[in-house]
């Protein structure tokens, strides 16, 4: 059955998930601005992707606080959290840890 709320206003899961490039610093309280920024504008979730540039070492303890950070922002909010492993192109090599580690 068609229902014209469902279009007006979608679940989260059928809204916006744009790539979110994580680069730089990533302070806590600009996550959490950017998170209501893109919650303001009907962003239903986003996809946390690491790039060059990123000063917290990836996959490190301080960076899952800041992915914890933003899940929990994002949950507040009603947005999904996606996690994309693009550090550095190309896919997969989480960092290069993969080849370190191998």
């Amino acid at each position: 059955m068609f229902h014209i709320e469902a279009f007006q206003n979608p679940a989260p899961s059928y809204g916006i998930h744009p790539f979110w490039f994580w680069n730089g610093e990533m302070e806590d309280r600009q996550i959490i601005h950017q998170i209501h920024e893109m919650a303001d504008k009907g962003v239903g979730g986003f996809f946390i992707c690491p790039r060059q540039g990123l000063m917290v070492p990836y996959l490190s303890d301080a960076w899952f606080r800041k992915v914890k950070l933003a899940v929990e922002t994002a949950a507040s909010r009603q947005m999904e959290v996606w996690l994309y492993d693009e550090y550095p192109y190309p896919s997969g090599i989480a960092g290069g840890e993969v080849t370190l580690g191998h």
